[in-house]
């Protein structure tokens, strides 16, 4: 019975290595301290390989922030907008915590 099974695993092994050509995208996240980006690796032909993702200001990399205000979660450039208006108990660094704030 170990047999059998050592060989269906390593049939199994030997057919997951056969490459398998694939349309689909990959995308990637770069949340700095400061920035965030987003890249997307594109696999069909005729289309630029690595393009960045383009925010709704149209800039290729939003503000780490987020911001909590009257109940709404914002979120980048939004977030960024209501630093000086807001206390700063309400905003976080999305690569972590300022010490002085927590």
């Amino acid at each position: 019975m170990a047999a059998i099974l050592f060989k269906l695993a390593l049939f199994l092994f030997v057919v997951s290595l056969i490459p398998i050509p694939s349309q689909s995208a990959v995308s990637s996240i770069d949340l700095g301290s400061e920035w965030l980006k987003v890249a997307v690796v594109n696999l069909k032909p005729g289309q630029s390989p690595i393009s960045v993702a383009i925010n709704e200001m149209s800039k290729r990399k939003s503000p780490a922030l987020v911001a909590f205000q009257s109940g709404n979660r914002l979120i980048g450039e939004e977030a960024a907008g209501i630093v000086r208006s807001v206390s700063p108990q309400s905003i976080f660094p999305c690569s972590g915590y300022d010490r002085e704030t927590v």
